[in-house]
Formats: structure tokens, sequence, C-alpha cells
């Protein structure tokens, strides 16, 4: 096609786009994702269509992990906006997506308020698309609202959607290793600190530990530092503070090693998921 504009080099500029968003390369991500929503609109003009708002959601969630809240709610108000145009009234999964990215978006801006009625919405759009069965999508909004639940301080409706998000993940993955079952047990295993049930709390985070080693292999991870640091906690709250400093200082060199001695302190954060994961 040469230097000329066409819908198939747009299509694979927004698929680099969402590979490097999955790699971390997001410097990359942006050059591959700019150049495809300027090349849509280049040969769409002002109409609407699925492709834009495809990667207006894809710019929204790239903003997002580079920190620019407001420019990511931009990008995902108008990928809303023009999936609401394009489908009307119907319920619809590209709808729902968004609308639980704006939810978390809301959280991690601290309107809960605004994010309970995201996710509510989204929650209940997904049930209507996807009946009565399990679905990814499902598990990763009852994910988000125990999310925000916990934020909000209501423990027992965040157990609640944690617990019934974890049987769901379960029900799909079976016995095979998830990271979408691994975050879920990494966030009851901090509930479970927060209550005080150091038992269970230890339960969780081991094997949301065992399970991302063992889906990560080797490699520093953000999560993995994440439950370090929380079985560190969970260590110096029952008193074993040689096992704690151990985990401490294993989360400590892995966030030295993967972002510097800058970021140190932000052992305990755990990073999101890509919207292909939505936790």
């Amino acid at each position: 096609h040469g230097v000329r504009d066409h819908p198939d080099i747009a299509a694979i500029l927004h698929a680099l786009g969402n590979l490097s968003l999955q790699t971390g390369d997001l410097e990359k991500a942006k050059q591959y994702l700019d150049e495809s929503l300027r090349m849509k609109r280049s040969l769409l003009g002002d109409k609407d269509h699925p492709d834009i708002a495809a990667t207006l959601y894809a710019l929204g969630d790239l903003s997002r992990q580079t920190g620019d809240l407001r420019k990511a709610k931009g990008y995902f108000d108008e990928s809303l906006r023009m999936n609401r145009s394009l489908h009307a009234d119907r319920d619809h999964p590209d709808i729902a997506a968004t609308l639980h990215a704006l939810g978390d978006l809301s959280r991690q801006t601290g309107d809960l308020r605004k994010a309970k009625g995201y996710l509510d919405l989204a929650l209940r759009m997904e049930r209507s698309v996807h009946g009565e069965r399990d679905h990814p999508a499902i598990a990763a909004t009852l994910h988000a609202l125990g999310n925000l639940s916990k934020q909000a301080k209501d423990l027992h409706q965040a157990k609640q959607y944690l617990d019934q998000s974890l049987q769901m993940k379960r029900s799909l993955h079976g016995v095979r290793d998830h990271p979408g079952i691994a975050a879920t047990l990494h966030a009851l295993g901090n509930l479970s600190l927060q209550t005080g049930d150091l038992e269970k709390a230890k339960q969780y985070l081991d094997e949301s530990l065992r399970m991302k080693r063992s889906l990560l292999g080797d490699k520093d991870h953000p999560d993995i530092a994440a439950t370090l640091y929380a079985l560190g906690d969970l260590s110096r709250q029952t008193g074993d503070l040689r096992k704690a400093k151990g985990y401490f200082d294993e989360s400590l060199r892995m966030k030295r090693s993967l972002h510097g001695d800058k970021c140190a302190g932000q052992a305990g954060k755990r990073s999101r998921a890509s919207p292909a994961v939505r936790e």
C-alpha cells in the first residue's frame, strides 16, 4: 500500500500498540496507537466506528498506565460515547468494558461513588450479555467491586465480591495457574490481613506467590514484589521479624531491579493488569 493509509495497516498498528502495552513498552505503544488512530480517522472521517472506539480505549489504558488520568478519562469517555452511539440502547461487551475501565479510573482518583455507578452498570451489562454463564469479564468486574468495597471500608461486602470472583475464575480455569486467580488470592490475602484473620491471610498470600512464580518463573515482577511485601507485613504482625525482614528485603531488591531506587518505596503497590486481563 506504499505511503497510503489503509485499514489493514491501521489494524496492524493497533495490534502492535496493544502488544507493546502488554509487554510494558509504553513509549512504543503510544507511537503505534497514535498512528493507528490518525489513520483510522483519515480513512473514516468524522463517522463513529468500532475500530476508532477500540483504539481510543487502548489509548485510555495507555494514559492510565503512564499516570495521566485526566487524558485517560478523555479517551475512555469518547470511546464510551462512540460505542453507545453505535449500539444505541443495546447492551454490548465493548460498552461494558469501557464502563469497567471508567470505574477503575474513578476509584484511582478517589471518586468512589462514581466508581460504584460505573462498575454496577458494567456488571449488570455483562450479566445481560453473558447470561448465567461464568465469564472472565464478570469475574474481573466482581474483583474490581471487591477492591472498591475494601477502599470504601465495607470489608464484608468486599469479601463477598472477591469470593465470587475467585470461585468464577476457578470454574473457568480449573486447576491451571492463572494471573487472574493469583490477583484475587492476593486481594483476599490483603483483606484477611485487614480483618485480622492472619491464618487465612497466609494461605491466600502463599498460594498467590506460588502461582505468580509458577507463571512468571525467575523474572522480577511488580506483582511478585507486592505479594512479598504483603507476606512481610503478615510476618511482622505474627511476630516473626526475621522472616518479615527476608520478605521485605526481597521485595525491595525486586522493586529496585525493576524501577531503580526512586520506586523502592512503592513495593506494596500492585501494578494494574492490562485490559485483556482486567482485574
